[in-house]
């Protein structure tokens, strides 16, 4: 059933207004109907039902193998034995990435749909939204599956597009396998920094919690950084916040706003890279830091680069 979404598939492509549940009740009714799906190569006769213009009547030119319907990154296509099938497409910065599948049924063509199987991975809420939504609109199931389905494709990237950027300054990285929750401490040769990112919602691209925590490692920076204090909240003798870098971070994708987060710190201390590296402390004098945080057990663990 599903080889046949390996290519790119032609349809009926549906935007705005066009795309509701009444088009995925008819597509529903044609299935059952003639027990196949029915092609769209007539546009304008499948147009004129969808507007309630005319009822469909089936004829043997109208019936086909098939019926698929193209709604932003989706492919959505009625099969034989009262199947719907959905094809997500993900991308990240005009590239594609993976594409997954949801197979749905339901009992007869006016009853809901249910989801019968799937390739979307274990630890999103696949379940969660078909008691959400399938009881009410089979529409914002489609819409919200595909947005989370993008938005965990969109966190992951940022991610491993960070490590390419800044691999060399990355010390430690946690993540949750949906990247919903992300640790990240980055280490100059003068401070640290730790962020700690939290994605509440699962269709979330940015982070909608941020935390970000500097710790300055050569000692007369603690000093440099009390006299900025406009641009670095004070919170201990030796650590502060960087509060309006945290609004930054729920505004702005990660490996972009870790470049401004890198400007404004060594703003804020008030050294170039040139200076911190003639300030560092030895080796011999300067302690490791450990961190310790509450992992769920969905979490992994990467080396730092």
């Amino acid at each position: 059933m599903l080889t046949e979404f390996e290519k790119d598939p032609e349809g009926k492509r549906l935007d705005g207004d066009e795309w509701n549940d009444s088009v995925i009740n008819e597509l529903q009714q044609r299935i059952y109907s003639s027990d196949a799906a029915l092609s769209l190569r007539d546009d304008q006769e499948f147009n004129s039902v969808i507007r309630g213009e005319r009822e469909w009547v089936p004829s043997g030119e109208d019936i086909a193998e098939n019926l698929t319907l193209l709604v932003n990154r989706k492919v959505i296509r009625g099969m034989k034995g009262g199947y719907v099938v959905i094809r997500f497409d993900t991308t990240f910065e005009n590239k594609k990435f993976e594409s997954y599948y949801c197979v749905l049924k339901s009992n007869s063509p006016m009853d809901e749909l249910h989801v019968i199987e799937h390739s979307i991975p274990f630890f999103l809420p696949v379940q969660e939204l078909e008691k959400q939504h399938l009881g009410k609109s089979s529409k914002l199931f489609f819409d919200h599956m595909g947005n989370v389905l993008q938005a965990y494709i969109s966190r992951r990237e940022q991610v491993n597009e960070l490590k390419k950027r800044k691999g060399d300054l990355i010390g430690e990285l946690y993540h949750s396998l949906s990247y919903t929750l992300i640790e990240i401490m980055l280490k100059e040769p003068g401070w640290q920094v730790g962020m700690s990112l939290a994605y509440h919602n699962s269709d979330s691209e940015l982070p909608t919690q941020s935390n970000i925590t500097v710790w300055p490692l050569v000692a007369h920076l603690v000093s440099q950084t009390a006299k900025n204090s406009g641009r670095g909240v004070q919170k201990n003798a030796a650590a502060f916040r960087l509060p309006i870098n945290e609004a930054l971070f729920r505004a702005m994708p990660l490996p972009q706003v870790c470049d401004e987060l890198i400007i404004d710190l060594r703003d804020t201390l008030g050294l170039s890279p040139l200076e911190q590296a003639i300030e560092a402390p030895s080796a011999s004098t300067q302690s490791p830091m450990e961190i310790e945080i509450e992992a769920p057990m969905e979490f992994s663990q990467e080396a730092p680069h």
